[in-house]
C-alpha cells in the first residue's frame, strides 16, 4: 500500500488550474476628475492564473505623486481581481486583455485632490515580449474607472513564466 501511494503521488495532477505568471512593474500614472488632475510614479505586482485558456489576475498598483520639494501631496492604491485572455502573436510575443473589479483608495493632504475609497473597475493591457524560456519585459498599462479618480497608468514590467 505505502509503494502504491508514493507512486500515485508523484504523477502529475489532472488539474487544468495553474499558476502562469507573475510581474513586477515601474512607471507613472495620470488621474482626471471633475475637480482636479495629476500624476505621479507607480509600483505594480501581478499574478495570473490560467484555467484552461482564461486568465485571472490579481493586481496591486501603487501610486503617489513625485514631490520636488518636499513629500508628496497624495497617493493611491488598489487591490483588483481581473478575468482576460491571452493572444500569442508570435513565439516572443503576446498580448493579454483584462477586466475585472477592484477595491481603490486614495489619500490626499491637498483640498482639490480628495481622499476616499470606492469600487473600481479597471481594465488591463499587458504586451509581453518573452526573453527566454521564463523571462519576460512588456509594458502592462491598466486604466481603471471609479467615483474618485479615473487613473491611467503604464508601467515597464518584467516578468516570470512558469
Amino acid at each position: 500500500i505505502f509503494c502504491i501511494t508514493t507512486n500515485y503521488a508523484q504523477e502529475k495532477s489532472n488539474s487544468n488550474f495553474k499558476v502562469h505568471s507573475t510581474s513586477i512593474g515601474f512607471g507613472g500614472f495620470y488621474i482626471k476628475n471633475k475637480f482636479s488632475e495629476g500624476g505621479g510614479a507607480s509600483f505594480l505586482i501581478d499574478f495570473s492564473f490560467d484555467y484552461k485558456k482564461n486568465f485571472f489576475l490579481i493586481k496591486n498598483l501603487n501610486g503617489a505623486e513625485i514631490g520636488i520639494i518636499g513629500s508628496s501631496t497624495y497617493n493611491f492604491n488598489e487591490t483588483s481581481i481581473l478575468y482576460g485572455r491571452e493572444l500569442i502573436l508570435a513565439k516572443w510575443l503576446t498580448i493579454e486583455g483584462y477586466t475585472g473589479l477592484g477595491y481603490y483608495k486614495q489619500v490626499s493632504k491637498t483640498n482639490y485632490i480628495i481622499s476616499g475609497t470606492a469600487i473600481a473597475f479597471p481594465t488591463n493591457i499587458k504586451i509581453i515580449f518573452k526573453v527566454g524560456k521564463h523571462f519576460s519585459i512588456g509594458s502592462n498599462n491598466s486604466y481603471s474607472i471609479n467615483k474618485i479618480n479615473n487613473n491611467f497608468s503604464s508601467n515597464l514590467a518584467f516578468g516570470y513564466i512558469f
